[in-house]
C-alpha cells in the first residue's frame, strides 16, 4: 500500500506561535490520480476534485480509494482546524443514487461533513458513513470518534453528532445501520458499541448521551431497541449503563428503561417483550411499554469487539484498534 502526501500552505495559529501552517493530505495508493473510476477518491459527480481545496486549516487528512466521491461535500472540512480525519476505502459517500450536476449541496452528500473539525479525531474504516449526513459533525470540537468497517450506513443521520463536544464514541464493525441508528450516541459523554449492534431506526439513539454507555456484540437490533439507554438529561447524574451481548433484540425491547435510568442488562437477555401474564418473563420491557420483571444488575462487565476486530480476508485499510491519531504538523 502506497501513501502519497501533499500540503496546502495556510496561515493559522499553532501552539503559542503564529507560523505558516501546513494542512496535510495523504492519498493512499495515489487514489486521487488513478484512472480506474472505482479506485478514485475525492472526485465529485461532476468531476471536481473535492479534497485539494477543502477549508481545512492545520488538520491532518488521510483518504483511501473510493472515498469522498460522488458529491461536493462528502468530506467537507476533513482534517479541519487542528483535527485529524483518517478515512478508509469506500467511505464518506452520498446517499445511493445521489447525482448533483449543479454543484449545490444537499444533506444527501454531506456524509462526513465536519470530519475532524476543531481539534477532534475522526477515524473511519472501510465502507462506512455512507448516506445523508451519515457522520455529520464527526468529531467536532475535541471529540474522538472511531467508526468500524461497514458501519453508520443506510439511513439519515446514522451516526450524526457521535463526537459532539468533547465526547468519545467507538463503534464496531457492521453497527449503527438505519435511520438515526446511533445519532448522538456518546454526545457529551461516551459510547462504545460492539460488532453488528444497533441496527434499526433509532436503535441506539442517544445511548451514552451526557453519560457512559456500552453495548456488546449483536445487541440492540430492532426499532427503538435501545433508544436512549445510558443517556441523562443532566451531566451530573450517574447513569452509566451496560448492555451485554445478544441482548435487546426486538422492536422496543429495552427502550422503556430510557433516560435517567441506570441500566445494566446481562448477556442473552431481553430479546422479546414480556407478556401481561408473565409467561415469557422475565424481560426488560412489557408489551405495553412498562418496565418488565427482569432485575437490572447492579454491575456487569461488557467487552465489545473493537472496530476492525471482526476479521476479513484482506483486512481493513487502517488499524482501527489503534485509537491514536496523528498530531497536526506545524511548518514554520
Amino acid at each position: 500500500m502506497k501513501f502519497s502526501t501533499f500540503s496546502i500552505g495556510l496561515l493559522a495559529t499553532c501552539a503559542l506561535l503564529q507560523p505558516a501552517v501546513t494542512a496535510q493530505i495523504t492519498f493512499v495508493d495515489d487514489c486521487d490520480s488513478t484512472t480506474i473510476q472505482e479506485d478514485r477518491c475525492c472526485i465529485a459527480s461532476n468531476g471536481i476534485d473535492v479534497c485539494s481545496n477543502l477549508p481545512s486549516v492545520d488538520g491532518v487528512f488521510t483518504v483511501s480509494k473510493g472515498s469522498c466521491t460522488g458529491g461536493l461535500y462528502c468530506c467537507a472540512y476533513a482534517g479541519s482546524s487542528g483535527g485529524s480525519a483518517i478515512i478508509g476505502e469506500n467511505s464518506c459517500t452520498p446517499e445511493p443514487g445521489f447525482v448533483d450536476p449543479t454543484g449545490e449541496s444537499t444533506t444527501k452528500d454531506q456524509s462526513c461533513t465536519f470530519a475532524g473539525n476543531t481539534e477532534g479525531d475522526f477515524k473511519v474504516g472501510d465502507g462506512s458513513c455512507k448516506g445523508s449526513v451519515a457522520c455529520y459533525q464527526a468529531a467536532q470540537v475535541k471529540g474522538k470518534a472511531v467508526v468500524g468497517n461497514g458501519s453508520c450506513n443506510a439511513g439519515f443521520s446514522a451516526c450524526a453528532r457521535i463526537g459532539y463536544g468533547t465526547s468519545t464514541a467507538i463503534i464496531g464493525d457492521g453497527s449503527c445501520i438505519n435511520w438515526q441508528a446511533c445519532m448522538e450516541a456518546g454526545r457529551g459523554g461516551s459510547a462504545e458499541i460492539g460488532t453488528n449492534s444497533c441496527i434499526g431506526t433509532n436503535a441506539c439513539y442517544q445511548v451514552g448521551c451526557h453519560e457512559d454507555g456500552i453495548v456488546g456484540d449483536n445487541s440492540c437490533v430492532g426499532f427503538h431497541a435501545c433508544f436512549g439507554l445510558g443517556s441523562a438529561s443532566y451531566q451530573d447524574i450517574d447513569r452509566a449503563s451496560r448492555i451485554g451481548s445478544n441482548s435487546c433484540n426486538c422492536d422496543n425491547c429495552c427502550s422503556c428503561l430510557g433516560q435517567d435510568d441506570k441500566v445494566n442488562i446481562p448477556n442473552n437477555s431481553c430479546n422479546e417483550l414480556e407478556l401481561s401474564d408473565g409467561s415469557n418473563g422475565p424481560q426488560c420491557c412489557t408489551t405495553d411499554a412498562a418496565r418488565g420483571t427482569l432485575p437490572i444488575a447492579d454491575d456487569i462487565t461488557v467487552t465489545p469487539t473493537p472496530p476492525g476486530g471482526s476479521g476479513g480476508d484482506s483486512g481493513p485499510t487502517f488499524n482501527l484498534q489503534d485509537y491514536t491519531v496523528p498530531a497536526p504538523v506545524c511548518a514554520i
